[in-house]
């Protein structure tokens, strides 16, 4: 158990499945405050990863790096978390640069 975790940092990590909620309870995880996420597409294409961000229940601090497909998981996620996400204070989105299997062909 991480009970008294207070920040992950999960950059660049496209190798990990995404984080399920049921596997991964976001409520017994308390104490966790910060969570980045930059350089982590596989993980944030997923809605279990975003139903887990979204369940964090004192998430102060939250930054990742989305794609098209990430940006649409994380609005539903957060959208119907919104009242459970009084705590988000910061949140921070940049573009995620493609990862080598994504990057279209030239020729």
């Amino acid at each position: 158990d991480a009970l008294c975790l207070e920040e992950l940092d999960l950059s660049v990590m496209n190798d990990l499945p995404p984080i399920d909620p049921i596997h991964v309870p976001p409520e017994r995880l308390a104490s966790l405050r910060r969570v980045r996420m930059v350089g982590s597409v596989s993980l944030l294409e997923h809605a279990q990863t975003w139903s887990f961000l979204a369940g964090l229940p004192n998430l102060t601090d939250l930054e990742v790096g989305l794609t098209e497909t990430a940006a649409l998981l994380a609005a539903e996620a957060l959208r119907s978390h919104a009242e459970t996400l009084c705590s988000l204070r910061r949140l921070a989105i940049s573009a995620a640069a493609p990862t080598p299997d994504r990057v279209p062909e030239l020729g």
